[in-house]
């Protein structure tokens, strides 16, 4: 995520066990909304050429090493809940492109959005999200994901 100067405000990452991260982001405010935070346990693995990324809420956020980022600011946040992210990075060996397949349920704390603005905004911000991850990997990562 530290890719991603336009919409993340905050990302820590926190060790809790083998290939299990606490991973706390806040993502800026945007339009008259407040900014969305997410914490959420992580767990990673890989599996012959593919990278595997689980995520869901950490339930227990403000009670374990998270807590020092939660709401301490005293800015309105929304608190979102992963309730579940499944993600898997390959490369296609046709076309030699990293590929990233997402299933993810999430509850983004938006009570109300005119479908006029969610038209506008949602495929532009979706479509701006992936053109910059995609770039992000190809500098950074480009030989080292299968």
């Amino acid at each position: 995520m530290k890719w991603d100067k336009k919409h993340l405000q905050t990302f820590n990452l926190l060790p809790a066990a083998d290939n299990v991260k606490l991973q706390y982001l806040r993502l800026k405010k945007f339009l008259v909304f407040n900014p969305k935070e997410y914490p959420d346990k992580v767990f990673m693995f890989s599996d012959g050429d593919a990278l595997y990324i689980y995520t869901s809420h950490n339930e227990t956020c403000v009670e374990d090493e998270m807590s020092e980022m939660i709401g301490k600011d005293g800015e309105s946040v929304d608190r979102c809940i992963s309730v579940v992210n499944v993600q898997k990075l390959f490369r296609n060996p046709e076309t030699g492109k990293v590929n990233i397949r997402i299933f993810s349920q999430l509850d983004n704390k938006i009570a109300f959005m005119p479908s006029q603005l969610l038209n506008y905004a949602g495929p532009k911000s979706v479509s701006e999200w992936f053109k910059t991850l995609s770039q992000y990997l190809l500098k950074h990562h480009s030989k080292g994901l299968a």
